[in-house]
């Protein structure tokens, strides 16, 4: 792999290492250089002993003769490492062009963090810049971009937010749950990575395993869906009903294939989550449901309405209606 290839795959830090790996073999290059010149040299002296040798013996005469090959090839030794010495140097130019503009990219990219974080400065940028790489390579996203987005949302909506300046420990402790989502969606939008957040907040998932799995589910759901987006998906989520159902104890499995069901019945996405936030209620029983809703769950085999779980509500509403 080129170094310019090493720059688009590893990024400038790796680049920088490649820039000083080209810097030690031109300094070898150098010193070849000043072995094929001293070559070149012993080999011009057999030129100035020219007339000597051949006005000798034969044996003078072949003296001449090797004389002269070697100060040939140490002379076309010396243009072979000048040629290769200046290729060597224009790649370090090209290479330090292209780390500068990668660079400038890079951090304006980061830009929004530094913003929101309040530090702007050059230091600021940079520690910007470390810290959503550390997020992009542990999520393991082929964007700089969305992971800049992750780390505005993970800040936003995360306990103790995005910043180690700020609270090293939130820092470390946040890093591998956004790591999570990144790598469970790794283009989405700073939206919905908020959304996505709010939803692992409100259902007290915590643990990055248990994060994989629940959104591998959610996005296996959404694809079956006839939801527009992801992001219209996890923002009919959001919903009052859906949230409440989530804070006691619902899964998010079960709320987005509710919301599927929804969508069915619907237009339109806003419309699904209004559905889908309606018969969340109902489930939770009111006091003119609670009496038809009790009845209807032990003609079912459901037991005791008051007994029930959202989720097991959820499957009494489903027997019912669907």
């Amino acid at each position: 792999m080129s170094i310019e290839e090493r720059i688009r795959v590893t990024g400038a830090g790796q680049a920088a290492q490649d820039i000083d790996r080209v810097a030690d073999a031109t300094e070898h290059a150098g010193d070849a250089t000043d072995q094929a010149g001293g070559k070149a040299r012993h080999g011009a002296d057999g030129f100035d002993n020219l007339g000597d040798s051949v006005g000798g013996a034969g044996g003078s005469f072949g003296d001449f003769a090797e004389k002269m090959a070697h100060g040939i090839g140490g002379f076309e030794s010396l243009l072979q490492i000048a040629g290769k010495f200046r290729a060597e140097l224009e790649r370090i130019v090209e290479l330090q062009r292209e780390l500068a503009d990668q660079s400038t990219g890079a951090l304006e990219t980061v830009l929004p963090l530094a913003e929101q974080r309040r530090d702007v400065s050059q230091a600021g940028l940079e520690q910007a810049l470390k810290d959503v790489t550390a997020l992009r390579k542990k999520a393991v996203m082929s964007s700089l971009a969305a992971a800049t987005s992750l780390a505005l949302a993970a800040d936003i909506s995360l306990e103790g937010g995005f910043d180690p300046a700020e609270d090293a420990e939130a820092f470390a402790r946040n890093l591998p749950i956004a790591a999570s989502v990144g790598g469970a969606i790794p283009l989405g939008t700073e939206a919905t990575y908020q959304g996505i957040f709010e939803l692992l907040k409100t259902g007290r998932i915590t643990d990055p395993g248990e994060i994989n799995a629940e959104l591998a589910k959610l996005l296996t759901i959404q694809q079956a869906s006839q939801s527009a987006s992801l992001a219209s998906f996890v923002a009919g989520m959001a919903s009052p009903g859906i949230k409440a159902f989530l804070g006691q104890g619902g899964s998010l499995s079960d709320a987005a294939v509710l919301l599927l069901q929804a969508r069915e019945a619907a237009t339109n996405d806003a419309q699904a989550a209004t559905i889908a936030d309606v018969v969340l209620r109902v489930s939770r029983g009111t006091t003119g449901t609670q009496d038809f809703l009790g009845r209807r769950a032990e003609e079912l085999g459901f037991g005791r309405f008051e007994t029930l779980t959202d989720a097991q509500r959820v499957q009494l509403l489903e027997r019912i209606f669907v």
